[in-house]
């Protein structure tokens, strides 16, 4: 199953694409907070779904991600102690 390659431009880049709405004001963007949040929620739960994605192929393959020296599951959440 292939990956829909996407990749996350810069501001004005996702602007232009119509993934983040904006107003403008004289020659600049103004993007709302609430316009902004929603983005990032969109662009976590992408990420979260691509992780999934990947881990699954990684349990199908039989595939291990090695960290720091310590083997883990690709996409299995690592406490950093922060």
């Amino acid at each position: 199953m292939p990956l829909p390659k996407r990749s996350v431009g810069t501001p004005g880049q996702e602007i232009e694409a119509n993934r983040l709405a904006c107003r403008k004001v004289n020659r600049h963007r103004r993007i709302d907070f609430e316009e902004l949040r929603r983005y990032q929620a969109a662009q976590q739960q992408q990420l979260e779904l691509s992780l999934q994605d990947l881990t699954k192929l990684s349990e199908e393959l039989g595939l291990e991600l090695q960290v720091a020296g310590q083997p883990h599951a690709i996409g299995a959440r690592v406490d950093h102690g922060i």
